[in-house]
């Protein structure tokens, strides 16, 4: 019932007790009065239904909508008995890499890290976001200096164990790095325990997974799944990587 038709039923309801209230007055004034509540009651059910709510102010309305509402939250650490979790990636040839998916492509350093919890009707699935500064693009809608909001596949935190995540799982604050995060849109969403989660609600980019995407500094030399790129898994700099990609993009 909208609240037109909600306010017409009840003027009907109103001449009535109101006629049979003129009609009674003399004998019981004190039915009058209950009259007479019941139409201020109705009249504040109706101004209630027809104005706009009113809530408190968001503390911070700048969050992503999943935070917001509370189907993610950002938390220290994932639980410590947290399962190893096991799966196979999905095969992708050197060109599907670049082409499957629409990725923005640029280097730049971990600024931020921070793990998330997201429910899935009370399914949780820990993950992390990654705040990256941006010091070059070869694609996508970024400019040098932005500071893009990347959804990692995996928490950050030792002792985690997730299959497919092996490199991106080794980001810490400070490490640079060329990556290639997914820009999610309207089709890009995930499904688990009946419940739908726009990936937009969480962040703007995403890795497709935590093996393929990323080509990271580390003391140990350049970190990348050297394995899945056949053509470039002897080279031992960014830059030999840098000119592979532009490559592949052109």
């Amino acid at each position: 019932m909208n609240s037109e038709t909600l306010f017409k039923s009840i003027g009907m309801m109103d001449e009535d007790i109101l006629e049979r209230s003129e009609r009674n007055t003399r004998r019981n004034p004190a039915r009058m009065i209950m009259t007479m509540g019941t139409v201020a009651a109705c009249f504040l059910l109706i101004f209630t239904l027809t104005q706009p709510s009113i809530q408190k102010p968001l503390e911070n309305a700048s969050m992503p909508a999943a935070f917001q509402s509370g189907v993610a939250k950002f938390i220290e650490s994932p639980p410590s008995d947290l399962p190893i979790t096991k799966g196979d990636l999905i095969w992708l040839s050197q060109e599907d890499i670049f082409n499957k998916w629409n990725t923005a492509i640029f280097s730049g350093t971990v600024i931020k890290l921070d793990n998330i919890v997201i429910s899935f009707n009370g399914d949780k699935e820990y993950r992390a976001i990654a705040e990256i500064s941006v010091d070059k693009l070869y694609r996508g809608d970024i400019d040098k200096g932005d500071t893009v909001s990347v959804l990692l596949p995996c928490p950050i935190g030792r002792g985690i164990m997730m299959t497919g995540t092996e490199i991106i799982s080794q980001l810490t604050v400070g490490t640079y790095g060329i990556f290639m995060p997914i820009e999610y849109d309207e089709s890009s969403y995930r499904e688990q325990n009946g419940f739908t989660l726009k990936l937009q609600d969480v962040a703007p980019y995403g890795f497709a997974d935590g093996m393929r995407f990323a080509f990271i500094e580390s003391g140990d030399g350049i970190l990348f799944a050297r394995e899945m790129y056949p053509t470039i898994s002897e080279v031992k700099t960014l830059m030999e990587i840098e000119n592979y990609i532009l490559g592949m993009i052109k």
